[in-house]
């Protein structure tokens, strides 16, 4: 069972960095423990559409899985179209798919590259955030208090509707929104790729920490305000090798 019951965390220290390896586009998020306060109710509503941009990262190498994982099949359709069927149960017609090389989608899946080319998560995340910055300014939303970016993984093949839905209720929560940053999964480990981010103030954060040379999404985003959303290790793996997936469909095709 998850325990989706939200908790606030600080600005504090993300724990131990990265290793080099971990700077690929594969990412394994260390683990660290935030600060816990009282959960906030969760809310009961069922998932709608609501004023969030949705983003599928799928720019990464895929190097440790030998191929494309993004195109890996799971419940009859690649991984990539799952998780843009997932975002779309939240975001409508308003999800993006991030990544320099990507196949087998719709034609009306907008999909733009990587800023700089397979730099890596964190550069594939600001790609995301500036997108939804451009947006924010077209529609006039202007990164308001109800506006942000809901950015997911291709590799996070078990966040269901369910995280989804309690990452932008806690985003929108009047407790918690206007005074965070960024809404994210967390167990033992966080886990910035499935998360809400508001724009401006994470763009400008990341895209300062990226300029300096960093490529660790963890220690990129040290000094922002975050929350987390607690939920079992399961929903945090990413799926990295020919072996994740073979655990992930004994597990969840049984």
């Amino acid at each position: 069972m998850c325990d989706l019951s939200p908790t606030v965390g600080s600005n504090g220290r993300s724990g131990r960095g990265l290793s080099e390896a971990d700077r690929s586009a594969d990412m394994d998020v260390e683990p660290v423990v935030e600060p816990i306060v009282e959960p906030i109710e969760k809310s009961q509503l069922s998932p709608s559409v609501r004023p969030i941009v949705g983003y599928v990262l799928a720019g990464g190498r895929s190097q440790r899985m030998g191929i494309d994982k993004s195109q890996i099949e799971i419940d009859g359709r690649t991984a990539l179209v799952r998780q843009v069927d997932l975002l779309r149960q939240f975001c409508g017609d308003k999800v993006v798919v991030v990544g320099s090389e990507v196949s087998g989608l719709d034609r009306d899946i907008p999909v733009i590259p990587d800023r700089n080319g397979r730099e890596g998560p964190l550069d594939g995340l600001i790609t995301a955030l500036n997108h939804a910055a451009d947006i924010a300014v077209s529609t006039g939303a202007n990164d308001g208090p109800t506006f942000g970016a809901l950015i997911v993984a291709v590799d996070l093949w078990s966040i269901t509707a369910v995280e989804i839905n309690t990452l932008i209720d806690v985003f929108h929560d009047p407790t918690v929104g206007p005074f965070t940053d960024v809404v994210h999964l967390q167990g033992s480990r966080v886990q910035p790729l499935g998360a809400v981010w508001r724009i401006t103030e994470s763009l400008q954060h990341l895209s300062r920490a990226f300029d300096q040379g960093e490529r660790s999404v963890v220690r990129a985003w040290e000094g922002l305000r975050r929350s987390a959303v607690m939920v079992s290790e399961s929903v945090l793996a990413n799926i990295n090798t020919p072996e994740d997936v073979a655990h992930w469909k004994a597990s969840n095709q049984a």
